[in-house]
């Protein structure tokens, strides 16, 4: 993905036009981390905009941020957002109805730097410049990391945390399954009755509204799960449980970035086997596929 990214900006794919404009998405807690990537998109000399997130997560840390520092230091413009409580958006909106208005960086800002040391160098200048203040460590996070990632506590709770969601999916859904089989064998019932017997009512019945219901009727498993996965993934579960899982999928020559897309595949396993594209090992993203389908 990241080859096929520099590869456009480059202008190195056949019938693949140079992009307008740049927008860069960058985390504001980690921003000394995430600058020399914004370096690294600045220095293609083409109109961008950086959106710097949970700006607010920088505050209640005890840091301090000035975007406006940063944006003249950069040549760019620089837009802090709090994407789940909308704050910013409006401006970012009415940035994207016209890319081609956004500042390009000069030469002197664009200027490409070859040294990995003096990039990091203009970093740390950049976020002096920009106030970007060290940031308190996250300790309720910490708190919870103790617990969740403890070699065997963290293992419990994701036992039980998997308890809990196939509890969900091979129980709590059974009702609404079984409304939806009596409802399409009512509908199948109904059919024979106003067609005439033959090859069409069998089409019809057997074929069509029966064929439908036999995917219909795991439609509450597959709600149930990602509902869950979503809500996993929201609280920040998602990236604690494969870590926890890591050593145990070890032992089958897998990683803990395996667990989500095999987790996954309990619904279907096209998406599963869709979601081992993230897994660097060729070796290992092969062997999630191949397990995939017998999940």
């Amino acid at each position: 993905d990241e080859k096929i990214v520099h590869q456009i900006l480059q202008g190195e794919i056949a019938g693949e036009p140079l992009p307008d404009a740049l927008l860069v998405v960058a985390d504001a807690t980690t921003l000394q981390r995430s600058l020399g990537l914004v370096l690294e998109a600045i220095e293609h000399g083409l109109p961008t905009l950086l959106v710097l997130t949970m700006i607010d997560e920088v505050k209640a840390r005890g840091g301090r941020l000035d975007p406006m520092a940063l944006s003249r230091e950069l040549g760019v413009h620089v837009l802090g957002v709090v994407g789940h409580r909308g704050v910013g958006l409006a401006p970012l909106r009415k940035f994207l109805e016209d890319p081609a208005s956004w500042p390009r960086p000069s030469a002197a800002d664009a200027v490409n730097i070859e040294n990995s040391q003096e990039r990091f160098a203009r970093v740390d200048a950049l976020c002096a410049a920009a106030a970007a203040a060290d940031l308190e460590p996250d300790r309720r996070s910490d708190r919870i990391d103790r617990v969740l990632l403890h070699p065997w506590i963290g293992l419990g709770v994701f036992g039980l945390v998997m308890v809990l969601l196939f509890q969900s999916i091979f129980a709590w859904a059974v009702p609404a399954m079984d409304v939806i089989d009596e409802g399409f064998g009512w509908l199948a019932g109904a059919s024979r009755e106003v067609l005439p017997a033959g090859l069409f009512a069998d089409l019809i019945a057997d074929g069509v509204i029966a064929g439908v219901g036999g995917v219909v009727i795991f439609l509450p498993q597959i709600v149930i799960l990602f509902t869950f996965l979503h809500l996993l993934q929201d609280v920040g579960y998602m990236a604690r449980a494969a870590f926890v899982i890591d050593r145990v999928m070890g032992w089958a020559g897998l990683q803990g970035r395996s667990f989500v897309p095999l987790l996954s595949c309990f619904a279907c396993a096209i998406p599963g086997m869709m979601a081992a594209r993230t897994i660097a090992s060729p070796r290992e993203r092969l062997a999630t596929i191949l397990v995939a389908p017998f999940m």
